[in-house]
């Protein structure tokens, strides 16, 4: 799945959906681990690695695909047994909004495991779906973080010098001065691109 077969929904997404998914979601899929590192200690910055890409596909959409087949009546199960048998395809409406509820538990585990004291969430690359999500999340439980998508020129994410700079100089525009966050989290998700996998 990529980002742009996620689409808007229609639906206003609730706090209460988010723990119903939440809860949904409990047994079957682990939350992913949040690791300290000493990426940007040198300016005294908390960086905290939020390790999807230990997920079973290495990916954030595991959340999104499980709370929807999860959320399926037996209805649906039935019409998406028949559409596989017959070749058919099944039209859902509510389909994008399971998925965009399933998304925003990802919020919803970084606060858990960080608590609010934070300043800013970082996505790894340009995903409109994940950044509408957790801005979504942010605004209802931690208003004052900002939700940011950090889009590197470069692949060689491993050698984290371009991200060091896109999180140092974020808003200064240009001034030179030091972005005054102090503690953020960093998601981390595999994504396959044409030259193989980035972290």
């Amino acid at each position: 799945m990529s980002c742009d077969d996620m689409t808007e929904s229609s639906q206003e997404i609730s706090l209460s959906d988010i723990f119903e998914a939440k809860e949904r979601v409990k047994g079957i899929l682990e939350p992913t681990l949040c690791a300290k590192t000493c990426f940007l200690e040198e300016f005294n910055i908390e960086v905290i690695l939020k390790e999807e890409n230990l997920s079973p596909t290495g990916s954030w959409f595991d959340r999104a695909v499980l709370n929807t087949l999860l959320s399926l009546s037996e209805t649906k199960l039935q019409a998406l047994e028949f559409a596989k048998r017959t070749g058919l395809e099944v039209i859902d409406s509510d389909h994008s909004h399971t998925m965009l509820v399933g998304l925003c538990t990802l919020g919803l585990e970084i606060t858990e495991q960080c608590g609010p004291n934070l300043d800013a969430i970082l996505v790894p690359y340009k995903c409109p779906s994940i950044l509408t999500e957790l801005r979504c999340f942010a605004r209802c439980m931690l208003p004052h973080v900002e939700i940011i998508g950090v889009h590197l020129k470069t692949k060689k994410i491993t050698r984290g010098e371009e991200l060091k700079s896109s999180i140092v100089n974020f808003g200064t525009k240009g001034t030179g001065r030091q972005a005054s966050f102090k503690r953020l989290v960093y998601c981390s998700q595999t994504v396959q691109t044409n030259s193989g996998n980035l972290h």
